[in-house]
């Protein structure tokens, strides 16, 4: 069987002409220099150099070198990364469990600073609560106000929403119908426009509207997309309208294409909060969540 040591030390003495000089580069003496090439050249049943006052690569080597050249050096970087890790302190790893919606929070300026190695899980809140409950993810994001028995929430920010819609929706007549308060004709506009929504139970228009109108909406979506991201992208190209948390009304290229319609009488608000058990949780680790979260 090829000792990958023979490859690495026909390329030295291929690059350098001498074996004098790879025995220096390789840090091995110049009779297992000789060695490595004889065994080589035996194993392959080929002549790699022709020995005079320096050694001259054979046909042969050309062809192998040009084989064998790319993939020593991928391999002497892998080396040179593992050397690195083995002489820094290995950092620890955290788990986060996070909603979708709230993946922009990991945009800090100091994450690839920060003494640590993260993993990320997106999944629903049920699975990840599951997971925070069992050990399997360190913390949780979210915005479900329950707390898990003996763990810790640590509140990161209210939200609140707000119907949106496009530049394209003639808000002319509900803004005269918010200015005079008229709920039940506001309701009835509302009713009346195309909605878009991330599932056909439509949770937080039927919160918006008890809130706000004590009744449940009479409303059918003609569209339905689970991810937020993608339905606001939607409604800023359409003459649709949707109800969406506040958070994600920040970006300035889509703030610039829509249209807050309403927030309510009543702001139906949320809490995003970061769960975790403060018992396996070290102080070191919180506060480098704290810190890529700038908290």
């Amino acid at each position: 069987m090829v000792n990958l040591e023979w490859y690495r030390t026909f390329k030295t003495v291929y690059e350098t002409g001498s074996l004098t000089a790879a025995s220096k580069l390789l840090f091995i003496s110049q009779p297992n220099v000789s060695q490595h090439i004889a065994a080589l050249e035996a194993h392959i049943g080929k002549a790699l150099f022709e020995r005079r006052h320096k050694v001259i690569p054979t046909d042969y080597a050309e062809i192998i070198y040009r084989q064998i050249v790319d993939p020593i050096y991928k391999l002497e970087e892998v080396e040179s990364v593992f050397k690195k890790m083995c002489l820094t302190k290995s950092k620890p790893t955290i788990n986060i469990g996070i909603e979708k919606e709230y993946l922009y929070l990991f945009g800090s300026s100091q994450l690839s600073s920060l003494p640590a190695i993260f993993i990320v899980t997106v999944e629903d809140t049920v699975n990840l609560r599951e997971k925070l409950a069992n050990g399997s993810i360190d913390f949780l994001i979210s915005s479900i106000d329950d707390k898990l028995p003996k763990f810790k929430s640590q509140i990161l920010f209210e939200d609140y929403y707000n119907i949106v819609a496009s530049e394209k929706v003639d808000s002319h007549t509900i803004n005269k119908l918010i200015k005079n308060n008229d709920l039940e004709e506001i309701e009835k506009w509302l009713v009346q426009q195309n909605w878009i929504s991330t599932s056909s139970e439509m949770p937080e228009a039927r919160l918006f509207w008890q809130k706000n109108f004590r009744k449940i909406p009479v409303i059918i979506p003609y569209f339905i997309i689970p991810d937020q991201h993608g339905l606001l992208e939607i409604v800023s190209q359409s003459d649709s309208i949707a109800i969406m948390p506040n958070h994600l009304l920040q970006n300035a290229f889509l703030r610039e294409k829509l249209q807050v319609i309403w927030s309510g009488n009543t702001k139906v608000k949320k809490v995003i909060s970061m769960q975790y058990n403060p018992l396996k949780i070290p102080s070191n680790i919180l506060s480098i969540m704290e810190t890529l979260l700038e908290l």
